[in-house]
């Protein structure tokens, strides 16, 4: 995913301080076949929410406690958090159409 940035524990911290605007992070895994599906879907809705939101990718593997900290039981998992807070999230495969009705209206526009 081109449009999203991987993030890690290390640097979680730094980029939620850093934040001017919501932020929409996939919990994944490289394992995960509805993640691989997600992929492409999740990157029209990048392309098309560009310059509203900052995305990244957290790999649960990698980052186990952020899944924890987020309580992201199943992946994937796509949470919005707008001023640090969690707005809304939606897990498993969905298709574009159903990311953009999720999240589109929490973002302004």
């Amino acid at each position: 995913m081109n449009s999203w940035l991987p993030l890690s524990e290390i640097d979680f911290e730094a980029r939620m301080a850093d934040a001017g605007r919501p932020i929409l992070i996939d919990f994944s895994a490289p394992w995960c076949q509805p993640c691989k599906r997600l992929e492409p879907e999740l990157e029209k809705l990048a392309l098309q929410l560009a310059g509203q939101a900052d995305f990244y990718t957290i790999n649960v593997d990698e980052a186990s406690n952020l899944a924890a900290h987020f309580q992201v039981m199943s992946v994937p998992t796509i949470i919005l958090l707008v001023n640090g807070q969690e707005a809304v999230r939606t897990s498993g495969y969905q298709p574009l159409q159903r990311l953009q009705t999720v999240f589109a209206p929490h973002l302004g526009s």
